[in-house]
């Protein structure tokens, strides 16, 4: 899946083999399936898959933008299905990527480093989960509102 040419300032595309997700950069709805409420509480959490997904950004006159998709299983609870977090692929210091990384225990890539998927899949941390209301009905949806080292 190609991160399109709109985004590439961004993130540059994939190299072909599905395992590069894009490319790290330097300043210049939902996909979880997880069913059920949760108690808000702090999980183990496994990174179960990660995507790269463009949209429009609401802060720029929605110009496209890249996004990772970060797919976390609650560990004892995988039959409930996925939980998602969205982070940009900046390594900008105020990024969200930063700090999942560092829940990760992954390093930050350099600036145009290729992020690869196997890097991260497989990976463990704690997550607090909170079901949280949205904001298009009065369903209530559970999500992670912080990551920090297993």
């Amino acid at each position: 899946m190609g991160i399109p040419t709109e985004a590439a300032k961004l993130a540059s595309p994939p190299t072909g083999d599905g395992n590069v997700l894009g490319r790290a950069s330097a300043p210049s709805g939902g996909d979880g399936t997880f069913e059920g409420a949760v108690k808000a509480d702090l999980y183990d959490l496994t990174v179960v898959d990660l995507k790269s997904k463009t949209q429009p950004n609401p802060f720029k006159n929605g110009a496209l933008q890249a996004k990772l998709v970060w797919l976390f299983s609650i560990v004892g609870q995988e039959e409930k299905g996925l939980l998602a977090l969205y982070t940009s692929f900046s390594i900008h210091e105020k990024s969200g990527l930063l700090p999942v990384l560092a829940a990760l225990g992954a390093n930050t890539p350099e600036d145009g480093a290729e992020m690869k998927r196997s890097d991260y899949i497989g990976k463990t941390c704690k997550g607090f989960v909170e079901m949280v209301k949205s904001k298009n009905s009065e369903a209530f949806y559970p999500r992670i509102t912080k990551l920090v080292k297993a």
